[in-house]
């Protein structure tokens, strides 16, 4: 059975992330990319690429998420539930710091055709 992802996720967390912190809707992604981050604040952090199936985000997974043993077996194609993360906000980039996360899938072949999401604005 396919995951369900929170589709259009991408987009509602461009154009209007306090909303999406406030709804307290379930925010379901795909892991399209999990890489050590050398650039990172700190040792530990893990850069990843989020898709909803069809646009993706950049996200920042901190240290002690990145060690939880829901993560430790997280690789690319993962289907992720974050009920508590942290939206980063700068001109032209969104950047979704998880807090906490489940894993509901630990591999699976990437769904959609996502592409990087362009702001109108």
């Amino acid at each position: 059975m396919e995951a369900q992802l929170s589709w259009g996720a991408v987009t509602a967390i461009w154009e209007d992330p306090a909303a999406v912190s406030v709804a307290g809707l379930p925010v379901v992604l795909q892991v399209m990319n999990l890489r050590p981050w050398p650039d990172a604040p700190g040792s530990g952090w893990r850069a990843m690429l989020l898709s909803d199936g069809h646009h993706f985000i950049s996200a920042a997974l901190p240290p002690y998420v990145a060690a939880s043993p829901a993560a430790l077996g997280m690789r690319e194609g993962a289907v992720v539930h974050f009920p508590n993360f942290e939206l980063r906000v700068e001109v032209r980039k969104r950047l979704i710091i998880p807090k906490e996360l489940v894993v509901l899938q630990t591999e699976w072949i990437t769904i959609g055709n996502p592409k990087l999401y362009q702001p109108a604005h």
